[in-house]
């Protein structure tokens, strides 16, 4: 049986795969996804039986911050290891086809964001300001026409920065959301 996976799926179950604990977290540096995309593939994951959630206790309370101990953690399964061509695993252990997904929604810790340098860190401190910034304050801070500023805007966006538009006294203002 032929199992179809992306090649950001199959990246991430041959990581897990190699580690001892079968982890699909951290992730290989080749999968270059955040947000909601890299949920929505890890999602698929477990929907499709090669991973599975479970709330471990760690006891390794030097290794990880207090706040992690109740994460909930994506462990690959015998069907995933199958999956990635794990040799040691037989193929009598795939997902039957009325597999059961449980009605808990996934929930992920996120990735910490690196902060960009140069013009796109300009960018970002220029909207991470309380009032926000307007698109010709952003072209005037680092010097680009509008629609090039509008484009920096998409890329933060797609390295996971929220960055959000809204109107203020008739005016479009950008500004930086943070998990509160």
């Amino acid at each position: 049986m032929t199992v179809r996976l992306s090649p950001t799926q199959r990246a991430i179950l041959d990581a897990a795969a190699a580690r001892r604990d079968g982890t699909l977290t951290p992730l290989p540096s080749t999968v270059t996804m955040r947000g909601k995309n890299l949920e929505r593939t890890l999602a698929a994951l477990v929907r499709r039986g090669f991973a599975t959630d479970t709330s471990t206790q760690r006891d390794d309370a030097v290794a990880r911050p207090l706040e992690e101990a109740s994460a909930t953690s994506l462990v690959i399964t015998p069907a995933g290891r199958a999956a990635a061509g794990d040799a040691d695993v037989g193929a009598a252990e795939l997902p039957s086809p009325d597999l059961r997904v449980p009605d808990t929604p996934l929930t992920l810790v996120p990735a910490p964001v690196p902060t960009p340098g140069g013009k796109l860190g300009v960018v970002l401190q220029v909207v991470a300001k309380a009032e926000g910034a307007t698109i010709e304050e952003i072209a005037g801070a680092t010097n680009w026409l509008r629609h090039t500023s509008r484009a920096a805007l998409t890329r933060l966006r797609q390295r996971g920065f929220d960055i959000r538009s809204e109107r203020v006294d008739g005016r479009r203002v950008y500004r930086l959301h943070t998990a509160a």
